[in-house]
């Protein structure tokens, strides 16, 4: 299933209007509109065949189009047009002072979309009844027309393509997260958006319920925890799980970025990420009063914990696996009553097992007992000695304080140099991690040196986000969603932050890497891009040139522009992206004045 063609009868902010967009050159429908617009007539021509027609259908690729033009000319909103991609019948509503509304919704959700499907190609539109005249040899169906069990029908096909949106632009708020009937049809990868994503991925990891949330000590806790969880801790998940992606393959791959072969890995202490949130600073002080009963039992809990963590000799303390147990010991102590744990010595790492184990094996024989949660800890325990094995076998940061400075490291570098099969090992594990029902381990996790620079950073995003997606259900609220065989992927200035290089490399590594990661989907890609480098890579049949003019978007015919796969990037610059001059304009005005200056002296 791919999109061919797209007509735009006006966009959310208006900038596009009664706009109609070929995605490849071999296929050219053209939209001729009636001076009453009392009729609207689809003409198709066939071009094929053209360079561009065959030339990346291979794999699980099946086509790129490219949208070029000056800032401002409408390519973002082109492509938020596509992801919406809605062809709503008309809304016919029957409340009086509503009408316009209605009205205005129609005239922004009035389009025609061309698919097609292998050989076939099929109209859709939402235009009202008799007003498209066809004259094209494909069959055209009209959602204001058909009956409501075939407009479900149509409605259906079109939901057969999940649409991806991918940016590494900072201003794009209005995508929000995904939009799912059974299968994900809609999901936008950005920095804004992750956030959704991120928050749905740990109330799995901490069996948040869904729905109705009962009011106890455990589901208050998880709420708190999961609350202090960022994007960025996600986003080092993310990056480990693309590791594991890239080591299972190969790891001495054509991908460009850094990979961190160095994993700095540590666990924050429950105490302190509660204490980073608002209305708990200084939980484990006295002199902590509050209305709220929660706090109130946080704050006492807290302070004992502590008071019995302070009798555990410092080098237990500061082992990076014993803040995981001393977390678990810490959450069951807040959430189960008629725990006590002054009877508990912890005199070497060993202690923690039989303490643990006690704990769990009491609570287990009180009659209020939950068993979920008792599983939950018990699965969590066995995690952490999962994780004490693996880190056993690395070395620990080097840190020039001493132990007991709280300034001191105690990381673990897991080093794919040093000790392959236990990097390899730990990434495979936190993958494993991320796709089982729940995770004690995931809520506390840190990686201290994922830093990047801002393109190797974006570059990274682009592959870890799209790494998520083929196992999308495994790590979002247990839910059975997954991605369509049909994908449209809308790239959205895929050049952002990225050197010259990348740029020259960054369309082949992007089909190497779907191919690997997508294997079995079909997949049509819409980029968008300032890059002569990366538009070497696309024939002009498969450009779209846009230009602002008056304040709307509008189309340069494509045949008036030279040829642009394999072409060098002068003759780009100065034809594909309409420059003036491929020099500075500040050097450009001193040179003149220069040359001036020099003639008047002569």
């Amino acid at each position: 299933m791919e999109l061919i063609y797209i007509w735009i009868n006006r966009s959310k902010n208006g900038f596009i209007t009664s706009q109609g967009f070929n995605f490849y050159g071999e296929h050219q429908f053209t939209l001729q509109i009636a001076p009453d617009a009392h009729q609207y007539t689809l003409s198709y021509k066939d071009m094929s065949p053209q360079v561009g027609s065959t030339l990346y259908d291979n794999g699980c690729i099946r086509n790129i189009t490219a949208l070029v033009g000056e800032n401002g000319s409408g390519k973002t909103t082109l492509l938020k047009c596509i992801y919406a991609n809605q062809c709503l019948p008309r809304h016919n509503g029957d409340k009086p002072g509503y009408e316009k509304m209605y009205e205005e919704e129609y005239e922004t959700d009035k389009k025609i979309l061309v698919y097609r499907f292998g050989k076939n190609m099929e109209i859709y539109h939402n235009l009202e009844p008799d007003k498209l005249d066809n004259k094209t040899p494909f069959s055209a169906h009209s959602m204001n027309e058909v009956e409501f069990d075939k407009r479900e029908q149509l409605l259906n096909i079109l939901e057969q393509q999940t649409i991806i949106y991918l940016s590494n632009s900072m201003y794009t708020s209005d995508f929000n997260g995904y939009q799912t009937h059974g299968m994900v049809n809609k999901i936008s990868l950005t920095a804004d958006s992750l956030k959704t994503i991120a928050g749905n991925f740990y109330r799995k990891t901490v069996q948040y319920p869904r729905g109705l949330i009962e009011n106890n000590y455990f589901n208050n806790l998880q709420a708190l925890l999961i609350k202090n969880k960022s994007v960025q801790d996600f986003q080092q998940i993310c990056d480990i799980l693309y590791y594991h992606n890239l080591c299972s393959n190969r790891l001495e791959t054509s991908y460009v970025s850094k990979v961190c072969k160095d994993l700095y890995v540590n666990f924050k202490s429950v105490i302190r990420l509660i204490e980073k949130i608002d209305g708990y600073t200084n939980i484990a002080q006295d002199g902590i009063k509050s209305d709220n009963l929660n706090i109130v039992r946080l704050s006492e809990k807290a302070k004992e914990f502590l008071r019995w963590c302070s009798n555990i000799p410092i080098e237990i303390r500061r082992n990076a696996c014993a803040t995981l147990y001393l977390n678990l010991i810490f959450e069951m102590y807040y959430c189960w009553d008629n725990i006590t744990i002054e009877k508990f010595y912890i005199n070497a790492l060993s202690d923690f097992t039989a303490t643990i184990e006690t704990i769990i094996e009491c609570y287990k024989t009180q009659p209020e007992n939950n068993p979920e949660q008792a599983a939950y800890y018990t699965n969590g325990f066995h995690e952490i000695n999962e994780m004490l094995e693996i880190l056993q076998e690395c070395e620990k940061i080097y840190s020039d304080v001493p132990v007991e400075d709280l300034a001191h490291r105690f990381d673990k570098v897991v080093s794919y140099n040093s000790n392959r099969q236990t990097y390899l090992r730990f990434c495979s594990f936190i993958d494993s991690l991320t796709r089982s029902n729940s995770s004690v381990l995931l809520k506390y996790i840190n990686i201290d040196n994922l830093y990047m620079s801002s393109g190797e950073r974006a570059y990274q995003n682009f592959f870890s986000w799209l790494n998520l997606l083929p196992f999308f259900d495994e790590f979002i609220e247990g839910q059975s969603i997954r991605i369509r065989d049909s994908i449209l992927l809308l790239i959205d200035e895929i050049d952002l932050y990225m050197h010259p290089e990348w740029q020259r490399k960054s369309v082949a590594i992007l089909f190497d890497e779907l191919s690997r990661q997508y294997l079995g989907k079909e997949i049509q890609i819409i980029i968008s891009t300032h890059s002569p480098l990366v538009l070497s890579d696309i024939p002009k049949q498969n450009t779209i040139y846009l230009r602002a003019q008056n304040r709307k978007c509008n189309l340069v015919d494509n045949e008036s522009r030279s040829q642009t796969f394999g072409t060098n990037i002068h003759t780009l610059l100065n034809d594909a992206f309409f420059m003036r001059s491929t020099m500075g304009e500040y050097a450009q005005e001193k040179i003149k004045r220069a040359s001036v200056s020099l003639r008047v002296i002569r």
